[in-house]
């Protein structure tokens, strides 16, 4: 009988997955800045990786 999982290992699979998907997210939108000239680059990116960093997150962003 395979043993059930407990809501703690429920929650880090579920954040591993939405973790796992924002990286995706960050990336794709880095690549479509890459694809614009400067002047029309969205500022709010740059803002939320620095918000991101500030909080310890740059390992999440280190495979964007």
């Amino acid at each position: 009988m395979p043993l059930k999982k407990s809501a703690a290992e429920e929650c880090c699979a579920k954040c591993e997955k939405d973790i796992a998907a924002l990286r995706k997210e960050v990336a794709a939108l880095k690549k479509e800045l890459a694809k614009k000239p400067a002047a029309v680059a969205d500022p709010r990116v740059d803002k939320i990786w620095r918000v991101l960093c500030q909080m310890g997150k740059k390992a999440w962003l280190k495979d964007a």
